[in-house]
């Protein structure tokens, strides 16, 4: 039978007993497991019957109760709360008393069990241990993997940390291992594209891949694949000569995906035609649109034609280079607009385009050199302005 304090507990005295749990900071441990076996007999858990001096012993036993009060129907969600909280106290308790193990335990419990309907419970008590002050930086790091985790999987998405500069700022104080800032900035993206933040998820996933370095570096390549498709799916991104800098997307040399953002970088409409007529299966196995992929390259091609043409470029040399007819022309010109890949008008009378500016594809010397002659020019119509301005007074 249970006990505490040498008295005995009988199924009558479970049965009669009001088997709510709150939540007592100046409760004794003893009274603490006593309130918490008796609620989990009632809900059919395989505890002890005895209460001991001993928290090791009681804590052990109550974790194995855990999963019968998470996966059981019975309790209401309030009830459900308190018996956590409960646990909750006596794991800080455990703490305290330099015994270690209960929180990943509680972890591993939480993950493997549970109901939608007490996910949120669960993402609580998980915060409230990633707060406490006594938790080791392992411990808050497999708190925090476990909320993302039950987050992603309830769809409790606005309940975990997502947000990726204080993400990283909790990582640093944590001194978070690579591996595992890897495994987190994983889970993060995941939320975010299940979100529909296709933005948010191309910082994290840039982020994710500055994680690696070369000690690591050949296990790189599934997020480095992941990072690429994501990028070229997303329909707000354009430019990728970023992507270059970072050492995972460059350990794909070789492979037909690094060919093609080579492609979508620096090159024009029709070497992606030839890519794909090549690779059609492959752009389809990783799950990559043809006509939104053509889409994405007429705006690029349109934009490196109109940047190499100057102050102004002509409508069917562009209407060419894009292998369109004239009359398609002018939606291209509107939506690389719009896109902010170019500044200009449209003057239709004269079918050409005026250009105030345009965003470059790629940044080398070649680009260096343009700027540089932009800025050389405006300096010598400055010169020429001050000039005038000085002869008129």
């Amino acid at each position: 039978m249970p006990t505490v304090d040498g008295e005995i507990i009988t199924q009558k005295d479970i049965e009669a007993t009001d088997v709510s749990v709150s939540y007592f900071t100046s409760v004794s441990e003893s009274d603490q497991c006593l309130h918490l076996k008796i609620y989990l007999l009632s809900l059919g858990a395989n505890v002890k019957e005895e209460v001991s001096d001993d928290l090791t012993t009681d804590l052990d036993d109550i974790m194995g109760g855990i999963g019968t009060l998470l996966e059981n129907s019975q309790p209401d969600a309030e009830e459900v709360r308190s018996a956590l909280y409960s646990v909750c106290t006596l794991v800080i308790r455990s703490k305290q008393e330099n015994l270690s193990g209960y929180i990943s335990k509680l972890c591993s419990i939480f993950e493997q069990n549970g109901k939608s309907d007490n996910a949120g419970i669960r993402l609580e008590i998980l915060n409230t241990l990633t707060l406490y002050e006594l938790a080791t930086n392992a411990e808050r790091r497999e708190l925090y993997v476990t909320s993302l985790k039950l987050a992603k999987e309830n769809k409790l998405y606005d309940r975990v940390m997502t947000n990726i500069q204080e993400v990283s700022k909790r990582l640093d104080a944590w001194n978070i291992k690579q591996d595992e800032r890897i495994t987190i900035y994983r889970l993060v993206r995941d939320i975010f594209v299940e979100t529909q933040r296709n933005d948010e998820a191309a910082t994290v996933m840039l982020e994710l891949l500055r994680s690696y370095d070369d000690s690591n570096l050949a296990a790189s390549n599934d997020d480095a694949k992941t990072c690429v498709v994501d990028a070229l799916k997303n329909p707000e991104i354009y430019l990728f000569d970023h992507l270059l800098a970072l050492k995972p997307i460059n350990n794909l040399r070789g492979d037909l995906l690094y060919d093609l953002l080579k492609i979508f970088i620096s090159e024009d409409l029709n070497s992606y035609i030839a890519f794909y007529e090549k690779n059609k299966e492959v752009l389809q196995s990783i799950g990559l649109s043809h006509e939104e992929n053509l889409r994405k390259m007429r705006l690029l091609t349109l934009t490196t034609h109109i940047e190499k043409a100057g102050d102004v470029a002509h409508f069917n040399d562009l209407a060419t280079a894009l292998s369109l007819e004239e009359d398609d022309l002018e939606q291209y010109i509107i939506d690389a607009i719009t896109c902010k890949l170019i500044s200009a008008k449209i003057d239709e009378k004269e079918r050409k385009v005026i250009v105030n500016w345009v965003k470059s594809r790629t940044f080398g010397k070649a680009e260096m050199k343009q700027v540089g002659d932009r800025l050389l020019k405006w300096k010598n119509n400055l010169q020429l302005i001050r000039k005038n301005l000085s002869a008129i007074s």
